[in-house]
């Protein structure tokens, strides 16, 4: 006979080379132990799950009780860390069919539960240091303390900040810093993001935007980034453009819209500071050869084999497609040809931006000129 306002039931259990899949994802071989107990009032669980050789190890606890329903639990990650010839994320699936991975710095998290009816969760998230890569983009230094609730939606308590030490998209892009607020969206699953701030360092220059809202469920959002001190001479690294060299010292602003097409910019616009620069242009024996066949075209070949300018205007237009169109604008003068003659030059030009980073990414070459140039003039 079982008196049933006294009965008690605990245990342990444990199981050895665990495995499953859901959906793409193929976990790893793994180890579980619990513990637990339960009486008339509640029910306890303790529990335990690592990897081989414990790369991760995840703990739970949480109690239930039967005659309110309510119940908490505490899920645990602990830190886990990765380095190119320890861990990587990679390693979580013998087959791994992500175009990303983490082999570089310390990740952990914690995840508090509550349910009366429905579900609550909090979940807090650190990083420390990670890198890694995305295709052929790589990053590292990455740090970020999140902590965000989930039941009527995803948001975060406070506003999260995330830094970037350094992201290589084909050319060095460092210092990123971004704070924002992720705010539950009505009939969606994905939040409203308010971007408070962003600031990053690229090409000898800063990019910075104001306050801005990205809401997935409108047909477009729109956001403006201004460029201050970016170096022409670090642009035209990124062209690879033999016998192109230049100086200047250019700010702006890029207006971005954001739609289901993709990224796009409309009338972006960058000016030279005083007093403008120099531009030099050796052709090849190509470019030469088709300059004396072509008058434009040989005109402007000249002026610019020692181009003195004053003014620099720059439109840019780009497509969803990847098409940048340029429209520059030059005043100055050649002191080398025509006695110095005031000069006029319209400059129409055309780049596939995706086909270009692909480039960069391939040879590493840029990056690694334009880091060497940072470093030696900070």
């Amino acid at each position: 006979h079982i008196n049933a306002s006294s009965w008690r039931l605990t245990g342990d259990a444990s199981l050895h080379g665990l495995a499953g899949q859901w959906r793409k994802f193929a976990m790893p071989a793994s180890e579980v132990s619990a513990r637990f107990s339960a009486d008339p009032q509640q029910a306890t669980l303790h529990a335990s799950l690592s990897t081989a050789g414990q790369a991760v190890m995840l703990q739970a606890d949480g109690v239930h009780q039967f005659a309110s329903g309510h119940g908490h639990a505490e899920l645990k990650l602990m830190p886990v860390v990765f380095s190119k010839s320890g861990f990587k994320l990679s390693q979580l699936q013998k087959t791994w069919p992500y175009p990303f991975d983490v082999d570089a710095g310390r990740a952990s998290a914690d995840v508090q539960l509550q349910w009366y009816r429905m579900l609550k969760i909090a979940l807090d998230l650190q990083l420390d240091k990670v890198g890694g890569h995305y295709n052929k983009m790589t990053f590292s230094g990455l740090n970020s303390k999140m902590s965000l609730a989930m039941d009527n939606g995803i948001a975060t308590h406070k506003a999260a900040q995330v830094k970037v030490a350094l992201l290589d998209i084909g050319f060095p892009v460092e210092n990123i810093t971004t704070q924002f607020d992720l705010v539950p969206a009505a009939g969606t699953v994905m939040p409203v993001v308010k971007v408070h701030k962003f600031n990053a360092e690229l090409l000898g220059g800063v990019a910075h935007t104001g306050p801005f809202t990205l809401d997935f469920a409108r047909d477009k959002n729109a956001f403006v980034v201004q460029l201050e001190h970016i170096g022409l001479h670090e642009i035209m690294l990124l062209e690879q453009q033999q016998g192109l060299v230049g100086s200047g010292v250019l700010d702006g602003k890029i207006p971005i819209n954001i739609s289901r097409k993709g990224v796009e910019v409309i009338n972006g616009q960058l000016g030279v500071r005083a007093p403008g620069g120099v531009i030099r242009y050796t052709p090849t024996d190509k470019v030469a050869s088709l300059a004396q066949s072509n008058p434009n075209m040989g005109l402007v070949v000249e002026a610019l084999r020692n181009f003195h300018y004053q003014i620099m205007d720059v439109r840019s237009d780009y497509k969803a497609s990847g098409d940048l169109e340029l429209q520059v604008h030059l005043e100055g003068k050649n002191p080398d040809w025509q006695a110095g003659k005031p000069l006029h030059l319209n400059l129409n030009l055309q780049e596939n931006i995706p086909a270009l980073l692909r480039s960069l990414q391939l040879s590493g070459e840029i990056s690694e000129r334009l880091r060497q140039h940072y470093q030696n003039t900070h």
